[in-house]
């Protein structure tokens, strides 16, 4: 599914991040395009009504979105797929990430450096509606959902190790420490 649309904060991104914001800048939300409602459906609020002085993280009970644009980390356009970590592919603003050797910037969703390209392509060869509305919508900034005719499989591999083509060993960074987990059970 193809999807321009405002982004929700995970409840430990707003409170560890956003909350603190909040709390020393009144004006954070407005100035960062975000809104807040009370629960997943987003039954949205006038974040004026309340007293952040007095909202911990344990009654912390609001989502925060944050429309799509040049603003909103995410991008404009989201790519998502069915996982059990709540992980899709999005746009950026932030162009200049794509030039930095490491990449973990976000919380686990993955940058692409040409979300038009990767849309264009999902879309089909015969797509032209679909793809006319992708435009109008980036262009109007509305939120909308584009489900694909056909889905495609979408498959994250997470790799510390491999050989390159000419046989030499790359090793990376483990960010999520998988490989002590895995030497865990490998070797238990």
């Amino acid at each position: 599914m193809i999807e321009m649309s405002c982004s929700r904060s995970q409840r430990f991104i707003a409170i560890s991040e956003i909350l603190p914001k909040i709390k020393s800048d009144t004006g954070y939300l407005r100035t960062h395009q975000m809104e807040v409602g009370l629960n997943w459906n987003f039954s949205k609020i006038n974040q004026d009504s309340i007293n952040w002085k007095n909202v911990t993280q344990d009654n912390f009970n609001y989502t925060i979105r944050q429309r799509p644009g040049n603003k909103n980390p995410l991008g404009r356009i989201k790519f998502m797929f069915p996982n059990q970590f709540s992980i899709y592919l999005h746009d950026t603003p932030n162009f200049s990430l794509f030039n930095e050797t490491e990449r973990k910037f976000s919380h686990g969703c993955i940058r692409i450096e040409k979300p038009l390209d990767l849309a264009d392509y999902l879309l089909g060869k015969n797509a032209f509606e679909k793809r006319k509305r992708i435009y109008n919508l980036l262009i109007s900034g509305k939120n909308e959902k584009i489900i694909l005719d056909t889905p495609v499989p979408v498959y994250i591999f997470y790799f510390t190790v491999w050989v390159d083509n000419d046989g030499i060993p790359q090793f990376r960074k483990d960010f999520y420490d998988h490989d002590r987990k895995l030497a865990q059970r490998l070797f238990q």
